[in-house]
């Protein structure tokens, strides 16, 4: 085992590298949804981002679509990043694409703000949120409150006219 050695909130390791105390630095939390309609999960994650402790977390909100009566209660001190604002649409809409598009996105805004933990709780993020996570190599908690059946069903006909040819 290695034996670190704290004096002035710097670890020596073994008397020979100093390394930086992490406990000091805020975590970056990136908490992830397709918006801020007024569901449960949506409420959750607000209450979330009202609640959590800001000398230990910094918050982040990354969001699919910017939009929801939630969105304006979020707190002024956490950063706002969406997909559909900034993403130009596709004239043919290719499967899998607009995926692809979404978790380069994602990984883009991680590696942007340095992201420590991710943080989703809807299966259609997690279908996003998954790749860009381990993408960027960075930690994700994922709660999914809804039984995945439910999501898929929503999405079944999108490229039925894609399937049929």
């Amino acid at each position: 085992l290695r034996t670190l050695v704290q004096r002035n909130n710097i670890l020596i390791h073994r008397g020979k590298v100093p390394m930086l105390d992490m406990t000091k630095r805020r975590i970056r939390l990136l908490c992830c949804s397709s918006s801020m309609e007024s569901g449960g999960s949506e409420r959750q994650m607000l209450q979330l981002l009202q609640g959590i402790d800001r000398e230990r977390f910094e918050p982040f909100l990354y969001l699919l679509y910017r939009s929801g009566p939630l969105l304006e209660q979020v707190p002024s001190d956490v950063v706002i990043e969406d997909y559909w604002s900034q993403a130009s649409s596709l004239r043919m809409p290719i499967p899998g694409l607009t995926s692809y598009r979404q978790i380069r996105h994602l990984a883009h805004i991680i590696r942007k703000h340095r992201i420590n933990i991710v943080y989703d709780r809807l299966f259609h993020m997690a279908m996003i949120c998954g790749p860009a996570a381990r993408k960027t190599g960075v930690k994700r908690v994922a709660v999914i409150v809804s039984p995945p059946q439910s999501d898929v069903l929503k999405t079944e006909t999108r490229f039925v006219r894609w399937k049929q040819r």
